[in-house]
């Protein structure tokens, strides 16, 4: 699907659990990715949307969003050959949206 329908298509989802949107700047030429710290920024950013999660004190929204983030994780560790510059990852817990595009640039 072409990128500009893709995102046509996404300005249109709506969903009462949230939706989850994850940008990560992959590059390796870039002197600040050379040591992998986008898998750094990664781990300390889910870390802090569970803890955020946690103080709502939703105990089945925050098991929703490490399961969500452990499926993120799983599909970066496939495609993290891949990834070329950039990744953008768009999801929701229920499974009714999950979009992930690899660009070559950032």
């Amino acid at each position: 699907m072409a990128l500009a329908e893709e995102m046509k298509q996404l300005k249109q989802v709506t969903n009462d659990e949230g939706v989850l949107t994850i940008y990560l700047n992959t590059d390796f030429a870039n002197q600040n990715q050379h040591r992998g710290e986008w898998k750094i920024r990664l781990k300390n950013g889910s870390k802090r949307l569970v803890e955020y999660a946690e103080k709502s004190e939703d105990k089945e929204q925050v098991k929703q969003l490490k399961r969500l983030l452990d499926e993120v994780e799983t599909y970066i560790q496939d495609k993290q050959a891949e990834m070329q510059r950039s990744l953008v990852i768009i999801a929701s817990a229920d499974a009714s949206l999950w979009s992930a595009t690899c660009f070559k640039f950032q």
